[in-house]
């Protein structure tokens, strides 16, 4: 198949998903023409930038429509993916549709769950115009199809393999400094999960990440939150360190998987997951992943496996073996999807 160009409009910081996945699109034989909307964002001041997140209008939101337009007007990619494209108007996508090439809308989160963001307005209008949605959940196939899209196609969670590997063979259980980790959001009733394994169960989790200290409140921050957000190699390195590594689907986002998943079990961590159907159709419970089913249950495992040197690093293994050989990366998510719009829209 012919090389291809690909015009990837995204939060290119380094921080998000979506850098993973420009990265997956280069190695999968395209030309990424990038296009960063961090460009536009940093050095803004919080409350600037929360005001332009919550209008949604402004003229910080007429030039990155009006440069977009721009590049892909000077650069003429052969298709057009947009990653979470809350600040692209549907006149934007419209005219980029109708003039440059086939426009794709890629997002992880759930416009039509219950977070209640204002910032979806703009993203929800556009979706009549995009040609193709890549969603990561089933529920979004009728979503996006009911709020007019052309087209949608399933494209699951995945892990990006430049930066979720295992540790090296010399790394042992001595290594694994950390008890219980959990490396991320406090969404839905995390922080009160978190609090009463340590007040009901005595069990102290390692929590790093955003906006925790408000979440879990003065004392009980004092006690768990070690430390805002991680990225990249520090953020796998929070997997390897831990002999046991939470993971929550997000209710609000109508999930019955999670992104954390699989970030780390190809990273070699020992994933303790809420259970779901979805969760142990991707990992076996006790095999390759632990799955709990409620705040006791958790509790439980996490006494019964902590003192398992043996157990926890073979279900590591498994767990590595089984992302690689089962497909879960970010290539192996996006080249189907990818193969299918060309497909589409005979795109050499």
């Amino acid at each position: 198949m012919a090389r291809a160009k690909i015009l990837v409009a995204a939060t290119l910081d380094g921080k998000g998903t979506a850098n993973h996945r420009a990265l997956a699109i280069r190695r999968l034989g395209y030309d990424v023409v990038p296009f960063n909307f961090s460009d536009y964002l940093s050095g803004l001041g919080k409350v600037t930038n929360w005001a332009y997140h919550r209008l949604m209008r402004g003229p910080l939101v007429s030039r990155i429509n009006g440069d977009l337009r721009q590049l892909a007007q000077s650069t003429r990619p052969n298709l057009i993916l947009i990653d979470k494209g809350i600040f692209v108007t549907a006149g934007t996508v419209r005219f980029l549709s109708k003039h440059i090439a086939p426009t794709i809308q890629h997002n992880l989160d759930n416009p039509f769950g219950t977070m209640g963001e204002k910032s979806w307005r703009r993203l929800i209008d556009a979706i009549p115009y995009y040609d193709v949605h890549f969603v990561p959940r089933d529920i979004n196939l009728a979503d996006y199809k009911a709020a007019g899209a052309k087209r949608v196609i399933r494209v699951p969670l995945a892990f990006e393999p430049t930066v979720h590997f295992p540790p090296p063979p010399s790394w042992s259980d001595s290594d694994r400094t950390i008890d219980v980790s959990f490396t991320g959001s406090p969404y839905d009733d995390r922080a009160k999960f978190m609090t009463s394994l340590l007040t009901d169960h005595g069990i102290s989790v390692d929590i790093q990440g955003d906006r925790w200290q408000k979440a879990l409140g003065v004392d009980f921050a004092r006690k768990l939150y070690t430390g805002p957000g991680v990225y990249g190699d520090a953020y796998r390195q929070r997997f390897w360190q831990s002999k046991l590594c939470l993971s929550f689907i997000t209710r609000s986002n109508c999930d019955q998987v999670a992104h954390k998943s699989f970030e780390i079990a190809a990273s070699g961590g020992v994933l303790l997951a809420e259970d779901t159907a979805e969760h142990r159709s991707i990992f076996e419970d006790g095999k390759e992943a632990l799955f709990f089913t409620d705040l006791a249950d958790c509790a439980r495992l996490i006494g019964e496996y902590l003192p398992k040197v043996r157990a926890r690093a073979a279900i590591a293994r498994a767990a590595v073996q089984r992302s690689v050989q089962s497909g879960y990366s970010n290539d192996d998510r996006l080249r189907p999807a990818l193969d299918e719009v060309r497909s589409l829209f005979s795109v050499d």
